[in-house]
């Protein structure tokens, strides 16, 4: 008997980035409605990465998350899913870094040079929008 293995996050993130908009929101929404922080904020710095590896806007992602913490109704729990957002950031990075220093034993250093150099980028272009869009609001 063969069991299924997990999906890796970031083939996770892309199909729901070909999903589209409504299913992606609904299955975000869902995890934050069902306090899934851990699981809402490590899929969505999927979303970020993969947004930047495959060229799609950092803009979309931005708007998605602005969408999702509307499904919060207390400024505690935007605060809370903002912070575990951010701190999954870092502990993404550390996975990587740990890959890339696992790879240089191994072989396997120039994919997790990669992950690690687009997870960087995609961390600034994220946080790029997000001053963006306060510099407007001002």
């Amino acid at each position: 008997m063969v069991m299924p293995q997990p999906w890796h996050m970031e083939n996770a993130a892309r199909l729901l980035i070909l999903c589209g908009n409504n299913i992606c929101y609904r299955v975000l929404a869902s995890k934050a409605i069902n306090g899934r922080l851990f699981e809402i904020s490590r899929l969505l710095i999927f979303l970020i990465l993969v947004s930047e590896k495959d060229g799609y806007c950092m803009n979309w992602v931005v708007k998605m998350i602005q969408q999702v913490c509307q499904v919060f109704s207390v400024a505690l729990e935007k605060r809370a899913f903002i912070e575990r957002m951010e701190n999954m950031f870092s502990e993404v990075t550390m996975e990587l870094v740990e890959l890339v220093m696992a790879g240089h034993r191994n072989g396997e250093l120039d994919t997790a040079l990669r992950s690690l150099n687009s997870l960087l980028i995609a961390n600034a272009h994220f946080h790029t929008e997000i001053v963006c869009i306060f510099l407007k609001k001002e």
